[in-house]
């Protein structure tokens, strides 16, 4: 629900936003995005490579 509510407003000040101003943003996003998935990508084989144990999927996406 609270996410919905974020999400909301997000939205909303986007459609205040000029086109550039959105390209912008837009850019630091999907940088943003790209920057967390390798380095996620990069933790997971550290940890393997270690021999971590890693959770299940299924135990993530349950987390809070």
């Amino acid at each position: 629900m609270e996410q919905e509510f974020h999400h909301q407003k997000v939205t909303n000040g986007c459609k205040k936003l000029g086109k550039e101003e959105l390209e912008e943003i837009i850019d630091i996003v999907h940088t943003n995005y790209l920057v967390k998935a390798g380095m996620f990508k990069r933790l997971v084989e550290h940890c393997i490579r270690r021999g971590y144990k890693l959770p299940p999927m299924s135990d993530l996406f349950n987390e809070p």
